[in-house]
């Protein structure tokens, strides 16, 4: 492992990785004066996270935010029989927030790096400092009614009955949400993210490949070809 890799660093001003304040990355942020999103982006801390490391784990106390540059994390948690269960997957651009502002003192999964991340922490004791209610009130509204909205997609595609459809609806959604119609994930994440076995999502991708829908493009890489064909798929 390199030392390297392993170094927190302090982020002043301009941060390390997104060559700007860490804080433009974050709607309810973003729209501070200036000075105190400095104020905020000199408190914050820069680590390079190598894949399966962890960000924290489950009864870790909340301490911040994290802004996540480059990369991609998963919130897990473990059933009885210590079977992962991913509850969230988030990619560069989006930042883990909801903690912060919950009666939660104590995070309730475990946030772990998909691959290498790049990402800045936000100390709340911090940035609490900064801001007023007012402040992001409904810039923090705003967020939770979209963090529902996707809740619900995720709670419909575990309701799915057949499993070819409920892959056509998670390669959908991780589509729209990455702004990307390649979807790249480890099938042992897809399959944890939908209560399936890997082995039957590796068929029911292999069923959709036939059909020209998808296209494997690389050892963890999903090329969506038809889009429509797909949604229909989900939806029958």
């Amino acid at each position: 492992m390199k030392k390297d890799k392993e170094i927190i660093n302090k982020c002043t001003g301009q941060c390390c990785s997104c060559q700007s304040l860490c804080t433009k990355d974050v709607p309810f942020l973003k729209g501070l004066p200036i000075e105190k999103q400095m104020r905020i982006a000199d408190s914050a801390l820069h680590k390079t996270y190598l894949k399966d490391e962890l960000l924290f784990k489950e009864g870790d106390k909340v301490d911040g935010l994290f802004i996540i540059h480059t990369g991609g994390i998963k919130l897990t948690t473990y059933d009885s029989e210590g079977n992962e269960k991913i509850v969230g997957i988030y990619s560069a651009g989006e930042t883990l927030w909801e903690e912060v502002f919950s009666a939660n003192e104590e995070y309730k999964y475990n946030a772990v790096a998909i691959e290498e991340a790049k990402v800045c922490k936000l100390l709340k004791k911090e940035f609490k400092k900064e801001i007023s209610t007012l402040d992001i009130a409904f810039d923090i509204i705003e967020m939770l009614s979209n963090n529902l909205s996707e809740a619900k997609e995720m709670n419909e595609l575990l309701t799915t009955s057949t499993g070819i459809s409920r892959v056509a609806g998670f390669l959908i959604y991780m589509a729209r949400k990455t702004k990307n119609n390649i979807v790249t994930l480890k099938l042992d994440n897809i399959a944890a993210s939908l209560n399936m076995r890997p082995e039957t999502v590796s068929r029911k991708i292999k069923e959709l490949s036939l059909e020209n829908v998808v296209e494997k493009t690389g050892q963890s890489s999903i090329k969506i070809r038809n889009f429509e064909k797909l949604k229909e798929i989900f939806e029958k």
